[in-house]
């Protein structure tokens, strides 16, 4: 019985892909797990490194492959097509230009979830790694992080690398708001952090990427802020605005520091922030997920 189930997401990554795989197999478990790599219909031979490595370990590798790019669609592969196909009781996370470095990270961390049920999630240290861009490596996560992460958190810093994650899949439903959202990992920590308590194993057991092919280099950076506004507004409407104030001085904070950026006027700040207009705003959503 399969215990816990890897997520990958790939798209164009050929030059990273087979390393990001042979990171998933050189885990050294005492429980089954599975690997589950999305291909967004990669025009490179993403996909057929895939496929080649699902022929060789068919028990243990199950690949979806795309005709047709969903995330240009608006679609988010992971949280439309691969979690819903997860069987583990525990989910990792690991994006297809990533990978782990300690063959005992899945152990470890399956470990302190099965003793501590109050916790949702763990996350560890990971590595920052410039490829073909400029920058000097460093450790993700800074040092004065605490070992137990909540809601207040997540909000108002951002500190765990995607690759390193593993979540209690039973705490987690996916929100019908997440097909109306880019930066699905920071809804998801959202809900996991409002649903438990989440660990930080200060290991370094991961490598976090940067290279010009990256959603970080591709994406202009107004696009990214004006996202993490949405999710914050999605979420407040989702937890019935236990954190609204919380949210409201994070989105403050954002328009003060990234005015420029998310090209927006100072005065519309108590507008989209008002709890009476997120709800006409997401009144759509807010049926579906509650109705």
């Amino acid at each position: 019985m399969v215990l816990l189930s890897v997520c990958c997401i790939a798209y164009n990554q050929e030059k990273f892909i087979a390393q990001v795989i042979e990171s998933f197999l050189f885990q050294k478990t005492t429980f089954s797990y599975e690997i589950i790599i999305h291909d967004d219909a990669s025009t490179d031979n993403t996909a057929k490194i895939i496929n080649e490595y699902a022929l060789k370990y068919p028990d243990i590798i199950f690949p979806i492959f795309q005709k047709e790019n969903q995330f240009s669609k608006n679609i988010n592969p992971a949280y439309e097509f691969v979690i819903p196909k997860c069987k583990g009781k525990y989910i990792a996370v690991c994006e297809g230009d990533d990978y782990w470095t300690d063959p005992y990270k899945l152990q470890k961390q399956v470990d302190f979830l099965e003793v501590n049920q109050e916790y949702s999630m763990c996350f560890h240290q990971a590595l920052v790694k410039f490829e073909d861009v400029k920058g000097k490596d460093h450790l993700f996560c800074e040092s004065d992080i605490s070992e137990t992460t909540g809601v207040e958190e997540i909000i108002t810093r951002w500190y765990i690398p995607s690759c390193s994650i593993v979540f209690n899949s039973i705490v987690f439903e996916i929100p019908n708001w997440f097909n109306y959202i880019y930066n699905g990992d920071y809804g998801l920590l959202l809900m996991l952090a409002d649903k438990g308590k989440i660990k930080y194993i200060p290991e370094l057991m991961s490598v976090y990427r940067k290279h010009s092919t990256g959603f970080s280099y591709t994406i202009k950076s107004k696009f990214i802020w004006e996202q993490k506004i949405k999710v914050l507004q999605y979420f407040d409407l989702y937890s019935n605005f236990k954190y609204h104030t919380l949210i409201e001085n994070q989105v403050k904070a954002y328009f003060n520091d990234y005015e420029k950026i998310i090209l927006a006027p100072k005065n519309n700040f108590e507008k989209i922030t008002s709890i009476k207009w997120i709800k006409k705003k997401c009144t759509k959503i807010l049926n579906k997920i509650f109705f």
